[in-house]
């Protein structure tokens, strides 16, 4: 399974700007076809997987409370690495 996030620092990149209304509105168009995602997989997910998925959120959350944020995108990678194991 490919890896979607990778940490890297933002060193020689420019990063643009973002006004508000810009970074909402960026939000808002996302979360459309990602509501929709969840909405039509759904009933895929066994109970295991919901609680795996809590747990993980809980995490990420308080590794971004903590400022550690490759600890937060490296989540995302255990999961996916322990995924590759199993059958």
């Amino acid at each position: 399974m490919p890896v979607w996030l990778k940490y890297r620092p933002q060193v020689g990149n420019c990063v643009a700007s973002l006004s508000t209304k810009v970074i909402i509105d960026s939000d808002v168009a996302r979360g459309a076809p990602e509501g929709f995602a969840v909405a039509q997989g759904i009933d895929i997910f066994s109970v295991k997987d919901l609680l795996r998925l809590e747990e993980m959120a809980q995490q990420m959350a308080q590794f971004a409370q903590q400022g550690q944020r490759k600890a937060l995108i490296d989540t995302g990678h255990k999961v996916v690495k322990q995924e590759e194991k199993e059958p």
